[in-house]
């Protein structure tokens, strides 16, 4: 005998179906548990970045990690040194701003792509599994867009520092005996490009989402390690001390030098700008 489908005792079944106590929202629990607690643990680490002053402005005060604020330093001696040194210093400024424009460019780009497959997967009476999807499409799209703004202030600021390296005079005042200016801008400028290279690593656990919750859940141990690593400079920690510490001045250079080579201040490397000039 022949039971039709519309008869057939069997037409509810869905093999897939799980119990009521499983689902929330029409979707597994560990659909919402797993990237909940994944994306809490990682906003808390960043969290821990912008406490210990890793997204700091000031990466030159004292607050700043010695490392850091080290850095911070070879940015203001490198000013100091190449203000009005004409092509060397174009030259220099210029590839900079071509590193700050590939991610520029490449971050619009890719928002812009998986915007559209945002838009494509859009089901508007679709499943529960079809908006997460949409859900996620939607999350690698927007932190690819919170990258591309970053780094237009990145190239905003990168732009005046690149001009202002070789800038003489200023409504007929020495531009030399006001680095500090100049200064400040080139750590604006790195200070958005740090952050948005460090916002790229956002991606690695949005794309193992895009997967499964269980490939997040795997990942995420993968993102907090590639972000320890990407952040320990602990291994330069002894030569930077042995810097401090043997380092000879030039001539030229000693009044700079007899302030503090790490964590330096704000007001002391003015100060340090205007003995030297």
């Amino acid at each position: 005998m022949i039971v039709s489908a519309a008869h057939s005792p069997y037409k509810n079944i869905n093999i897939m179906a799980t119990s009521d106590e499983t689902l929330w929202f029409g979707l597994p629990i560990y659909e919402i548990l797993i990237p909940a607690i994944a994306w809490l643990v990682i906003i808390a680490h960043h969290g821990i970045l912008i406490k210990s002053h890793v997204f700091s402005l000031k990466q030159h005060i004292g607050k700043a990690p010695s490392v850091y604020s080290f850095f911070a330093q070879v940015r203001i001696g490198w000013v100091k040194q190449n203000h009005l040194t004409g092509q060397a210093a174009a030259n220099s400024t210029r590839d900079y701003l071509r590193v700050l424009l590939f991610y520029t460019g490449n971050s619009v780009v890719l928002s812009t792509l998986a915007a559209g497959y945002c838009a494509t997967s859009l089901v508007p009476n679709g499943s529960p599994t079809d908006h997460l999807l949409t859900t996620k499409l939607g999350v690698i799209s927007v932190l690819f867009l919170i990258i591309f703004l970053i780094m237009v202030y990145a190239v905003r600021y990168g732009t005046h520092f690149h001009m202002m390296m070789n800038v003489r005079h200023i409504n007929g005042l020495p531009v030399s005996n006001h680095l500090r200016i100049i200064e400040i801008v080139y750590h604006k400028s790195h200070f958005f490009f740090s952050t948005g290279q460090r916002m790229h690593f956002l991606l690695v656990p949005a794309f193992a989402w895009l997967l499964s919750a269980w490939v997040l859940l795997a990942a995420t141990p993968v993102y907090m390690f590639l972000m320890q690593q990407y952040e320990d400079v602990s291994w330069m920690e002894e030569d930077i001390a042995q810097l401090q510490a043997k380092g000879t001045p030039d001539a030229g250079e000693k009044d700079e030098q007899e302030l503090p080579l790490l964590g330096q201040g704000g007001a002391a490397s003015a100060l340090a700008v205007q003995n030297k000039v």
